[in-house]
């Protein structure tokens, strides 16, 4: 991908010493099938970093779509809830957009970096349980022998070098296997 190379390098630079985000637009869609819009995809990721998995499924790219009809339990990104505010457990995450959703189908952005000053500035009694954390409820995708729920606490924000790791999903942190939906905060 030596053509596309310095982008990739504009598209980094901006992720990690700009905004955070970076919206990508005239991707060529219709020249490639979809197993080789993967591997560009992929191979394009590979350039920012190393590549996880965030599923149990051990899937390297999650499809955004509704499978309720297969199992009504499918995590909110394979169903067709809304997706609250959070983040996912990786330092950079994408979307490729194949085709245009019937409905819905926005993305929110929305900076932790952000969050966390204005509670510094505002309210900073909230820190030190954000800083400890929570129990994690892992949503049907911990490993076999793994409990439901972390044993640990997963801290919403972290400064181990500065600040540079934060995590939250308030469903995830506030719905416990049993419940129906998100419960109350058990926190």
């Amino acid at each position: 991908m030596p053509e596309i190379a310095d982008d990739i390098e504009t598209i980094f630079d901006q992720i990690q010493n700009g905004f955070g985000f970076v919206l990508v637009r005239g991707f060529p869609l219709d020249r490639y099938t979809e197993e080789e819009l993967g591997l560009i995809y992929w191979g394009i990721g590979t350039h920012m970093g190393t590549g996880v998995s965030q599923s149990v499924m051990g899937d390297r790219l999650g499809h955004v779509m509704d499978f309720s009809a297969d199992n009504p339990n499918a995590r909110a990104y394979r169903n067709k809830q809304t997706l609250s505010l959070h983040t996912d457990l990786s330092e950079i995450v994408s979307l490729l957009s194949l085709s245009t959703a019937k409905s819905g189908g926005l993305s929110q952005f929305s900076s932790l970096v952000t969050v966390h000053n204005e509670i510094v500035e505002n309210h900073p009694e909230y820190l030190e349980p954000l800083y400890r954390g929570f129990p994690y409820y892992r949503a049907g995708e911990e490993g076999a022998g793994e409990e439901p729920v972390t044993p640990w606490n997963v801290p919403v924000f972290s400064l181990p070098g500065g600040f540079d790791q934060w995590s939250i999903d308030p469903g995830l942190s506030r719905t416990w296997p049993g419940d129906s939906g998100p419960g109350e905060n058990r926190t």
